[in-house]
């Protein structure tokens, strides 16, 4: 393993595009300043104007120094009467060369990477319908927001059956016919990570990669098959929503292995689903809705399913309204979403996942059951001493009763008690004392919360006992999981999430340095330069097992009284002088303490930090599920653990996702990875819409410009020979005429050589393994020699100027003249036309003067 580097990959803050600026390269020894090039600035008038543009593209004018640049805005056009001044470090190169963005598959072949060119890059893509791009070993998918009918049935066969997709644009069925060719013919594991933030596109392409999968060439049994491809829809239904970013956003992590034919067909699988978001079963944000299962039932039930489950209209239920019944705080309906449509749908593919008819009446009952819960009111009271004491009226208590019914909990006075009552130990003796409301609406949430999260568990298992092989041997995985969550206030919700992606970050750093490495060795070229720094810093500062933010919340959680003000004094007594750990000025007010994550400082929120990670079922609760007549709720909370008193570690909400987290990674890194990083161009959900800040930030979060990073900390320019001297053929016109007549690959190694050897005599320091090296099909160059280069060509073709200027004109006169005589002989043409008509007409016809055949001049 090679040293550390000692800067570490990526940098904080990203937010600024100023920040991501890296210095322009055209100034030579003598001090001279190249013109008439381009820069890419965030000082442009435009982007003043709008700074969501991020970056205007601008000419470098005559008078520009070493350290001030005069500059004039190109484009966005409109702006070029104006001048303006700016620093060389708060400048981008522009790529020069001329290329057709269309034509060019992978973002590492530019020739400049940094944030502006990718930018600009995708952009006109995007413009042109080309979602997909190669960023390898990323490939970035731009959500279009509109069928662009490439996911078709006959282009999964283009790419199915096509001797090599190499000739084919990227797409996510390239990436799915890449991972599945390695998985039969190596017989090594593959996984597909998709990442994106909600309203990406990540369930689609998901979607697009299981249908290419799903794709035999020969005939077999499609039973599993079906049953997995009919979970979509099922798992879509349980676990998306509606957010504020995306009408049908993931509200869980899933997790897929499956078993595959050699020739195309899903043999057998298995889904893990884990982070479900099950606060949202009780509470939504303005404009947001809770999971589409509740609407769909609602909605699109018969007459004969609304008078089993007990249904009454979607304005009634709490749960879906905040707690304002019938107000218009709910949102009930989404454009381009169809709940009866979809309520059709998902009743079929319960059946197509073999559930019984008996199964899928108790899934729909116990859903039923957490609406009608959730209207449940208890009153506050004073009862023996108990100041606003938890009590239910009778009215309440008939609620509570139907909706046990519905939940299949038999003992109904058990629960009762259980959500107003708890037991205390008062010397030697155990008495049931009451509890105050408060604390009885937070039992009845959690108890609504943990049936539906458990209902979701079961689903899943459910489908896993149809689809299941008796052992995995080598198996496709797919993971469909949120990015790196960034809002105005994070919570507990978006350090899980982000602790997540810190896993996944190493695991694609290990991925990048591997692969580049392997081609280093393969080329015959040193190593020695390919050093980069991980991410292990800030692991330990959020799960070490001492001293870490997981810890000190275990240690809260489970102290009697510990509370979000006592957890974040810890937190900040612990890690202090932790780097990846910051308290901002006024975070005791507030609670607020910072992470420095891989890809920015994000600032999380303690309160309802030990709430949260505490929100179990209380063991009286549990008990009676346990012992519930329905063997679908009996299996549900199966091997749940009954715990009263001293809650311990392996119990709490953080300690089983890190146990699963940790399980899932082990079989991740067993895999040969493929990344797919999904992009939202915009928060309107309107086709051709760029926000080109939002798309910036988030090629940081996804890690698309780090992998790019990645790649520059060796020799991160490589070309095979024919296109190094295509590429810089002005430097010496001789050899690019050689090349061309260069028929074996050992000669084209010789007229490399040669093209290095004339650079080296014309810039310094220009030292083999230093700067470049030749590897035995391409050569390898660093990035900061890659601009050396290019500035050299531009400064010799700068001295042929005034021959282009000359022979531009020649040519230009020369075009003119022959445009000249062919609008001459039109126009003499016309004359004769016009005369014969006026003559025809009987009126006097003008008289033409022939001074010159080429000149002809009217007279009246």
């Amino acid at each position: 393993m090679p040293p550390k580097a000692k800067a570490k990959v990526g940098a904080k803050q990203r937010t600024a595009p100023e920040r991501a600026a890296s210095k322009v390269e055209a100034v030579d020894p003598s001090g001279q300043v190249s013109k008439n090039f381009s820069v890419w600035s965030a000082q442009a008038p435009s982007v003043k104007a709008a700074p969501s543009t991020c970056y205007a593209k601008c000419l470098v004018l005559p008078g520009s120094t070493s350290t001030t640049y005069k500059l004039r805005q190109i484009d966005p056009p409109g702006y070029e009467d104006g001048e303006f001044e700016a620093a060389p470090s708060r400048l981008l190169n522009c790529n020069e060369e001329t290329m057709n963005p269309m034509a060019l598959r992978d973002i590492g072949l530019l020739s400049h990477q940094n944030s502006a060119c990718v930018l600009d890059f995708l952009r006109a893509r995007f413009m042109q319908n080309m979602i997909y791009t190669t960023a390898d070993p990323l490939m970035v998918a731009i959500n279009p927001f509109r069928d662009l009918g490439n996911c078709t049935d006959e282009v999964i066969v283009k790419y199915r059956d096509a001797a090599s997709v190499q000739h084919l644009p990227p797409h996510s069925f390239s990436i799915a016919r890449e991972a599945m060719e390695n998985l039969v013919s190596v017989n090594k594991s593959q996984t597909i990570i998709v990442t994106g933030e909600s309203g990406a596109g990540k369930t689609e392409a998901t979607k697009h990669c299981m249908r290419y999968f799903a794709s035999a060439k020969g005939s077999m049994d499609l039973r599993i098959q079906k049953a997995v491809m009919a979970a979509n829809p099922v798992l879509e239904a349980f676990g998306n929503a509606k957010t504020l970013r995306n009408n049908n956003s993931s509200r869980f992590g899933r997790f897929m292995q499956l078993v595959l034919a050699p020739h195309g067909g899903i043999l057998n699988g298995r889904v893990t689903g884990f982070l479900l978001e099950k606060v949202r079963v009780c509470s939504q944000a303005t404009n947001e809705r809770s999971f589409h299962i509740f609407y769909q039932l609602l909605k699109g039930a018969s007459a004969e399913q609304k008078r089993k489950y007990a249904l009454e209209d979607v304005k009634t239920y709490r749960n879906l309204n905040g707690s304002a019944v019938g107000t218009a705080s709910g949102c009930y309906s989404v454009d381009g979403i169809d709940d009866v449509g979809d309520w059709q749908e998902v009743q079929q593919s319960l059946v197509s996942m073999q559930l019984t008819p008996t199964d899928i009446d108790a899934v729909f009952s116990i859903v039923s059951g957490v609406l009608k819960l959730g209207n449940v009111q208890f009153q506050g009271a004073t009862i023996e001493g108990q100041d606003n004491a938890a009590q239910l009226d009778a009215g309440n208590y008939a609620l509570l009763q139907q909706a046990c019914v519905l939940l299949k909990l038999d003992d109904v006075d058990k629960v009762a008690s259980g959500l107003c009552t708890t037991a205390k130990t008062i010397g030697n003796e155990q008495v049931t004392v009451r509890i105050q409301k408060p604390e009885a609406v937070l039992l009845c949430q959690s108890l609504g919360k943990a049936m539906y999260d458990y209902l979701f568990k079961w689903i899943i298992a459910r489908l896993n006992r149809t689809i299941e092989p008796e052992y995995f041997k080598e198996f496709m995985g797919m993971l469909d999981i949120f990015g790196f969550e960034i809002f105005d206030k994070n919570s507990l919700e978006q350090l899980l999430i982000n602790i997540t992606n810190e896993f996944l970050q190493k695991n694609f750093i290990d991925i990048v340095f591997e692969r580049e490495s392997k081609l280093y060795r393969e080329e015959g070229v040193s190593t020695t330069e390919l050093v980069f720094t991980d991410n292990k810093e800030v692991i330990d500062t959020l799960i070490g097992k001492r001293g870490s933010i997981f810890a000190v919340l275990e240690d809260s959680c489970i102290n009697k009284g510990g509370t979000d003000a006592s957890f974040y004094s810890l937190l900040c007594q612990t890690l202090g002088t932790t780097k990846a750990f910051r308290k901002p000025q006024g975070g005791d007010r507030d609670l607020i303490f910072t992470v420095g994550h891989t890809i920015a400082d994000i600032n999380y929120c303690a309160q309802n930090f030990v709430s949260k990670n505490s929100d179990l079922l209380k063991a009286e609760l549990t008990e009676v599920a346990q012992a519930s007549s329905s063997p679908i709720v009996a299996e549900m909370f199966a091997g749940i653990p009954v715990e009263r008193g001293k809650l311990a570690k392996g119990q709490l909400i953080a300690s089983q996702f890190l146990k699963q987290l940790d399980e899932m990674m082990g079989i991740i890194l067993s895999t040969e990875p493929h990344f797919i990083r999904c992009v939202k161009p915009n928060e309107t959900k309107k086709p051709l819409d760029w926000d080109a800040q939002k798309v910036l930030n988030q090629l940081f979060s996804l890690s698309v410009l780090e992998a790019l990073q990645l790649k520059k900390l060796g020799f991160s320019w490589r070309r095979p020979f024919n296109e190094f001297v295509t590429q810089f053929r002005y430097i010496n016109l001789d050899l690019d005429a050689a090349m061309k007549a260069a028929s074996t690959p050992t000669r084209q190694r010789e007229v490399a050589q040669q093209l290095l050897s004339a650079c080296g005599k014309l810039i310094s320091p220009f030292q083999e393994g230093k700067q470049w090296q030749v590897g035995k099909t391409m050569i390898f160059l660093k990035p900061e020699v890659v601009q050396e280069l290019m500035l050299l060509q531009r400064r010799l073709m700068e001295q042929y100027a005034p021959a282009v200027t000359f022979l531009d004109a020649l040519i230009k006169a020369k075009y003119l003249r022959r445009t000249a005589l062919q609008n001459a002989k039109r126009g003499t043409r016309l004359q004769a036309l016009i005369r014969k008509r006026l003559t025809q007409s009987g009126k006097p016809a003008c008289t033409v003067l022939q001074i010159d055949p080429r000149q002809p001049v009217f007279m009246g």
